[in-house]
């Protein structure tokens, strides 16, 4: 498939790189919120004119890959919708400051994508009932209307009621629906290659929003079957959000900070990961001498991986940095944790359970030569490692990452590497 109407750019690029209409098009969406005003802090896709622009998280290698535009177009999109999906109350509550754009654009047409593969194509039915022996008899309707008789000490009926059922492929909620199934093709196809194998045939239809959403609403009013209601109200989310507009019509989906989705994603392919019922909390103690212990005032890991078996600990902290000098590497705030966290994990009535403790920053993309690798506390009289455990820098292909974040597969390389 030609994939020139794709084009590829990465997270924080710079703003000069990025076409005027595309960089409005986000800007719009982002506000003034941005603290680099040189680069543009974007993860996602722009849907514009007869073009797709997609940003690839940083680190990715869009220059040098195997992966073709569109592969690595919907790795991006499995990856959002299935963050989407698993993340969906804390997006409710954080979408201004997390999702730019429509954040249900893509994942709705996947689910009614899901819901034809299903159910197929939307039908009115009607009932009607018949003499004789075809169909499927109603025994209430035979037995209260239609008198046998008895023939050799058996019960014989001379004809059934039967039931048969007409499906018309030709009301106007059927050819909405089709007309909505052309649409994704049409512009959204490419996306997703499972939809190649659907054939709608059906002729274009001129529609009116407003005329198709009062059929959809009259149609809810009649209908009873969970899968015809839940169909029905796929289609009025589709016309409501006026997707079915015209080709010209921009659509922007996606992120401005993904460090959110870099963490989801690995905490999602080390698992399984551990949880230390008795970490050392912060407690108060009042002026009249009440002790006063505030679990939830206290540390917050975001990655812990733990071996039972050798009793050694991987203390994680997912950086969506640069990741590629001395300048961009954490500072001494993220060191700090970092440091606590291990001598927590040491302490007390944990001893018998952690033997050893890493601790790693991971960085999205491969690592240059004036890339951090290891990170040490010095003074005068050299390394404080006794102190200051030093804390390992690991590069990572994002690609890599996603691949196994959408198929559900562990990254036992990853892991392994991260305690050998």
């Amino acid at each position: 498939m030609n994939s020139d109407f794709i084009h590829l750019y990465l997270d924080r690029s710079y703003k000069h790189l990025i076409p005027e209409n595309v960089k409005q098009e986000i800007s719009i969406q982002i506000g003034d919120s941005e603290p680099d005003r040189s680069k543009l802090s974007f993860c996602g896709f722009v849907f514009k004119d007869h073009e797709v622009h997609v940003f690839m998280p940083r680190g990715c290698n869009i220059t040098e890959t195997s992966f073709t535009n569109i592969e690595l177009a919907r790795l991006l999109f499995k990856c959002l919708s299935k963050y989407c999906r698993r993340q969906e109350s804390f997006l409710q509550k954080e979408g201004k400051s997390l999702v730019i754009g429509n954040s249900q654009i893509l994942p709705l047409i996947l689910e009614i994508l899901n819901d034809y593969k299903k159910n197929g194509i939307y039908t009115c039915e009607n009932s009607f009932y018949r003499k004789g022996f075809q169909g499927k008899t109603d025994w209430n309707k035979t037995l209260n209307s239609v008198k046998p008789h008895i023939q050799d000490e058996e019960i014989i009926y001379p004809h059934f009621i039967n039931r048969f059922t007409n499906s018309f492929f030709v009301n106007e909620v059927t050819k909405i629906h089709y007309s909505i199934l052309m649409v994704i093709k049409n512009r959204f196809g490419w996306l997703l290659p499972e939809i190649d194998g659907f054939f709608f045939n059906q002729r274009n239809r001129i529609s009116d929003a407003s005329f198709d959403i009062g059929i959809i609403k009259a149609e809810l009013q009649s209908v009873f079957d969970d899968s015809k209601l839940h169909t029905l109200r796929l289609l009025l989310r589709f016309l409501e959000n006026d997707f079915k507009s015209g080709e010209s019509d921009s659509i922007t989906y996606g992120f401005s900070d993904f460090q959110y989705v870099w963490e989801d994603m690995l905490r999602t392919v080390l698992s399984p990961t551990h949880t230390f019922a008795d970490l050392p909390v912060p407690t108060y103690q009042e002026f009249s001498g009440k002790l006063i212990a505030k679990p939830q005032k206290g540390q917050r890991l975001d990655i812990l991986l733990y071996e039972y078996k050798v009793k050694k600990v991987c203390v994680i902290d997912a950086k969506y940095y640069d990741g590629s000098s001395i300048d961009s590497a954490p500072g001494w705030p993220d060191l700090v944790k970092q440091f606590f966290y291990a001598k927590s994990l040491t302490a007390a009535s944990l001893k018998t359970e952690v033997i050893s403790v890493k601790n790693y920053f991971i960085f999205p993309g491969v690592p240059k030569n004036t890339s951090p690798e290891t990170i040490f506390v010095d003074s005068s009289k050299g390394h404080l490692n006794t102190d200051f455990p030093p804390i390992k820098c690991l590069h990572v292909s994002p690609e890599k990452i996603i691949e196994s974040y959408i198929s559900n597969m562990p990254n036992v390389e990853l892991r392994n590497e991260l305690f050998s």
